[in-house]
């Protein structure tokens, strides 16, 4: 059955069989990547826990439906993946294990992974939802970002792109204008991170064209398939995603990826004043540096890139990185309370004046972007180890320090250290800029306490003496946020150690590392390290069970090739291998069945031989295989064979009679009280043993027993 849909961009129509729903394709009209629609997902669908509300958009890796997670009942962006991504069992493991990685981070401008998961083969990842519009979207609604909001907005999604070096050495892979989602405020977010690379270490077929990874905003490395790849390609597609922000127009626009690449290795990068003349020459210069074709040419990783937006950023003083677009009604911010508005008021004659009113109350009044936080933990100050943190809050609820109430408005006396020489007018700027956006970061961000060290730091750096100064270490040992910041810090190492203990599989040394764990906060961490413990004891104890189960299913792999082979003590004696091996662990109950099946084939003639053996010196009633029954004295037994007499007047007649001479009824007889799954095997070794392969893999099948059913496959796979 033939599924149509129209192409997101050039809306031509494509058709294609039902088999590729939920695949990806390349629109042979532009060749922009497609996902083909998937049947029957739609409004109350229910995806791991996630109840479909309607379809949001789809993409090059899947479709994004907006849903509500029941457990919490919450609204996600719930992305429903393109089976070709991953198939196959490894790679879903591997994008689930990347997903919950992922989920450890937190920063304002990413857009935050809950979880990732598999529901009868639909693979999804479960995101927050912005209620907002993308960057691709906010540009084809109101035109190009003017230089100083392409700035503002680059400068934010660098800082989260370096975080997330900084914490998980991860790259995005896949930054584009789509992916940047911008909230109800103007403020970034970037979505799918990690997840290009995850599904990009895929094993198995794929579909013609689809491309992980947007070739207009991949870096040439990127599309030239390295494996290298370091920030600088990031770097790369960042640039190009500036580059449209600020132009409207795709960098090496073409109508083929083909053609694409080839304008890219080959043609100089447009200038971008030939779309947006209102671009400066520095401005274009520092898009040339992020989009050169030489790796080397770009800036080595994301501190100096990040040193390029400042540099240029000074050049735009002010809210340029707030970018209004509310795709739907959102809350209006409260209104500050009254102490907090200041009407700007400029008096020219007065020098003094002009500092402490219109300089304090205009930058007061005037909207700011919120801060990124710091680029590494590495760069956060010495923690207090001795200061003893307060019990840690419960599950999924953060140590928010409380609002500084005397942070209403630095007074001219604030700015001025005592004994020392007045601030410049600049210095007076830089430090009510830094103490506003400390504010700022604390009441926007309350959980990013990094963020929140790193201006408050700045603040103190800039007047050490001052009283504004004095205030800010006042509240920050108050609230001990320095302790708290290092417990957040010892948290993710922690979090950091046992993730990777637990692909290594280094259990013991993973818990004897926590368990003997004495450096700072030992005490505070106790309760956390229990859990990471916990943690890798449960790891232990998957890895022991995986083990376990691979060990069972070589041995009885092993044993049906034997058995099929007729060889049922080299079958017997591979499983007793692997019951005896201490990796057996739980699964040594069930490989000592099979030992017990194996050598009741191997050995049946030998228990029949010995029920004559039994009756030997008397007359019995013998049934054969071609159904007639004979009356015979057992005269002797050897190890092969019974030797039979039947009297005549005139003497007796001997008659030789093995095993397989006989009945299955009377061998069965023979054997003693046999369940109903013994009877099953030992049909299936005797029609085996007369060439009846598939009857004889019927009756094994019939067994329900895991080597049974190993042999079925094995006689069915067979010649």
């Amino acid at each position: 059955m033939p599924i149509a849909f129209q192409c997101t961009k050039c809306d031509a129509r494509i058709e294609v069989d039902a088999e590729h729903a939920g695949g990806s394709l390349v629109c042979p009209t532009c060749g922009l990547p497609q996902v083909v629609p998937r049947q029957g997902l739609g409004p109350g669908t229910v995806v791991g826990g996630f109840e479909i509300v309607r379809l949001i958009g789809r993409g090059g890796m899947g479709e994004v439906y907006l849903a509500r997670q029941r457990s919490l009942d919450r609204m996600v962006a719930l992305k429903v993946l393109s089976r070709y991504l991953a198939p196959g069992r490894d790679a879903v493991d591997r994008f689930i294990r990347e997903i919950r990685l992922t989920a450890r981070l937190e920063h304002p401008y990413l857009v935050t992974a809950f979880e990732g998961g598999e529901d009868q083969g639909i693979v999804y990842l479960a995101m927050a939802y912005v209620r907002g519009a993308s960057l691709h979207e906010r540009a084809i609604r109101r035109g190009p970002l003017t230089e100083a909001e392409t700035l503002a907005l680059g400068r934010k999604i660098a800082s989260a792109l370096n975080y997330a070096w900084d914490e998980l050495r991860l790259l995005h892979r896949d930054i584009k204008p789509s992916n940047i989602l911008l909230d109800a405020h103007g403020e970034p977010r970037l979505a799918d991170l990690g997840l290009a690379k995850c599904l990009g270490q895929r094993e198995g077929p794929t579909m013609a064209g689809a491309v992980l990874g947007t070739p207009n905003y991949m870096s040439p490395e990127q599309a030239d398939g390295r494996d290298d790849l370091d920030v600088r390609s990031d770097i790369y597609s960042l640039g190009a995603t500036l580059y449209t922000a600020c132009t409207g127009q795709i960098p090496y626009q073409a109508g083929s990826l083909l053609e694409v690449l080839r304008r890219q290795a080959t043609e100089p990068l447009p200038d971008p004043r030939t779309y947006a003349p209102q671009l400066s020459a520095e401005f274009v210069e520092f898009l040339g540096r992020f989009l050169a074709r030489d790796r080397r040419e770009r800036p080595r990783d994301w501190p100096s890139a990040l040193a390029e937006f400042d540099r240029l950023l000074v050049r735009h003083p002010g809210p340029a990185g707030i970018l209004p677009i509310a795709e739907e009604t959102a809350t209006p911010p409260p209104t500050p309370p009254a102490s907090w508005r200041r009407t700007a008021v400029i008096v020219i004659p007065a020098f003094v004046a002009l500092i402490g009113g219109a300089l304090t109350g205009w930058w007061w009044m005037a909207p700011r972007p919120s801060a990124p936080p710091p680029s590494s933990p590495s760069a956060l100050p010495p923690a207090a180890p001795h200061s003893p943190l307060p019990a840690p809050a419960p599950p999924g609820q953060a140590q928010r320090p409380a609002a500084p109430p005397e942070w209403t408005e630095p007074a001219e006396a604030d700015l001025q250290s005592p004994g020392r020489p007045p601030l410049s007018l600049e210095a007076r700027r830089q430090l009510v800029r830094a103490w506003m956006e400390a504010r700022d970061v604390m009441r926007r961000h309350p959980d990013d306490l990094e963020g929140q060290l790193a201006r408050i730091d700045r603040v103190i750096a800039l007047a050490p003496e001052s009283p504004i100064a004095q205030k800010v270490r006042e509240w920050v040992a108050v609230n001990r946020i320095r302790e708290k910041a290092e417990m957040r810090r010892l948290e993710r190492e922690f979090e950091r150690a046992v993730e990777e203990d637990l692909a290594a599989g280094r259990f013991e040394e993973g818990i004897r590392r926590l368990q003997t764990y004495s450096g700072p906060l030992e005490k505070e961490t106790r309760e956390l390290r229990a859990a990471m413990v916990r943690r890798l004891e449960e790891g232990r104890e998957n890895h022991l069970r995986r083990e376990a189960a691979r060990l069972f299913s070589a041995a009885i792999g092993e044993a049906a090739v034997a058995g099929a082979a007729g060889r049922w003590s080299e079958a017997a004696s591979a499983l007793e291998r692997a019951r005896a091996d201490p990796a057996a662990g739980g699964e040594a109950e069930r490989l000592a069945e099979a030992v017990a099946q194996a050598a009741r084939a191997a050995n049946w003639g030998r228990d029949v031989l010995s029920s004559f053996q039994a009756q030997r010196g008397q007359t019995v009633e013998i049934e054969f295989a071609d159904g007639h029954r004979e009356t015979l004295q057992v005269a002797r037994v050897t190890p092969t064979e019974v030797v039979g007499r039947r009297y005549l007047p005139e003497g007796f007649v001997e008659r030789t009679v093995t095993c397989r001479d006989l009945s299955l009824r009377e061998r069965l007889r023979r054997l003693g009280q046999l369940s109903a799954v013994e009877i099953a095997f030992l049909e299936g070794v005797w029609l085996l043993e007369s060439r009846d392969r598939a009857r004889a893999a019927a009756a094994f099948a019939a067994t329900g027993t895991p080597l049974g059913e190993a042999l079925a496959r094995q006689l069915a796979g067979g010649t």
